[in-house]
C-alpha cells in the first residue's frame, strides 16, 4: 500500500485502525507530544514526527521480502524492529491532524494477521549515488541511462571554457576571451542539440516520473511470534 498523507502538524501515525486518539493529544503541544512518545513506546502506535507541516510519500510493505517494485536498495533504515500491536489486524497511516479531527485514512487499511509486529522505517536516501544510477538504469534501459548521462556530461564541459572566456575578458585581454568563447561555444552546441532531440526529453520526463513515484518512507512490518522484551518506539 502506497499513500501520499499531508498534515499542517508535522506528524505521521500509524496505528491500529480500533486505536482512537486519546483526549490528552487533541491539544496539541509539548506535553501531548511527551504523551504521544509514551503511547508509543507501550506499542499502540508508531509515529514520525517531522515537526513542520509535510506532504509526503509513504509504503507500507508486509514480510521479510518486499514486492519487486518497491527499491529497498535506496533506503536507509533509520528505525527498526518497534513494536507495534495490531489487534484487529487493520493498519491505517494518516496525519496527526487528520487523527486528532476524527477522519478516517485517506486509503483502505492494510489488512494482516491480528496480532504484535515489529515496525521498521526506511527513508530514501538521495547520497548512495552508485546504487541511484543502477536503479535508474534498470528502469529506463541501459542505453538509454546512458545517453543521458552523456548529454548531461558535454553541459558540465561546455561550462569550463565559458568560464574561462568571461574571466580571460575581464582580467586579461578580449581576444583570449574571444578564442575561449569559441571554443565553449563549439563544445556547447552537442549538448545544445542533444538535449532539444526527443529521446532526451522522453528520457528525462521518465526520470521525473520514476523519481516522483519513490516514496520518501517504507514502513516495512514483521510478524512477531513473541513480542516480549521489544518496545515501541518514534522518529
Amino acid at each position: 500500500m502506497k499513500t501520499t498523507i499531508e498534515d499542517v502538524l508535522g506528524v505521521l501515525i500509524a496505528r491500529d485502525r480500533s486505536f482512537v486518539c486519546p483526549d490528552v493529544v487533541k491539544d496539541w503541544g509539548e506535553e501531548s507530544r511527551a504523551h504521544l512518545k509514551e503511547i508509543a513506546k507501550v506499542g499502540d502506535l508508531f509515529f514520525i514526527d517531522r515537526e513542520d507541516p509535510f506532504k509526503m510519500s509513504v509504503q507500507v510493505v508486509v514480510g521479510d521480502k518486499p514486492p519487486h517494485e518497491v527499491p529497498t536498495e535506496l533506503y536507509r533504515t533509520v528505525a527498526g524492529n518497534y513494536l507495534l500491536s495490531l489487534p484487529s489486524g487493520a493498519l491505517e497511516v494518516q496525519g496527526l491532524d487528520s487523527w486528532i479531527a476524527g477522519n478516517p485514512a485517506s486509503t483502505e487499511p492494510v489488512q494482516v494477521e491480528p496480532g504484535a509486529y515489529s515496525v521498521e522505517a526506511l527513508e530514501l536516501e538521495s547520497h548512495d549515488l552508485t546504487e541511484y544510477e543502477g536503479y535508474m538504469a534498470e528502469m529506463l534501459g541501459s542505453d538509454n541511462w546512458a545517453f543521458r548521462d552523456r548529454v548531461d556530461r558535454l553541459y558540465f564541459l561546455g561550462c569550463l571554457p565559458t568560464v574561462m572566456a568571461v574571466a580571460l575578458a575581464i582580467f586579461s585581454t578580449w581576444k583570449l576571451g574571444l578564442y575561449a568563447g569559441l571554443a565553449a561555444a563549439a563544445l556547447w552546441l552537442p549538448y545544445l542539440i542533444l538535449s532539444r532531440s526527443k529521446r532526451y526529453k522522453v528520457i528525462n520526463e521518465k526520470v521525473r516520473s520514476t523519481e516522483s513515484d519513490l516514496p520518501l518512507f517504507i514502513l516495512r512490518l514483521r510478524k512477531l511470534k513473541d513480542s516480549e522484551g521489544i518496545i515501541g518506539g518514534y522518529i
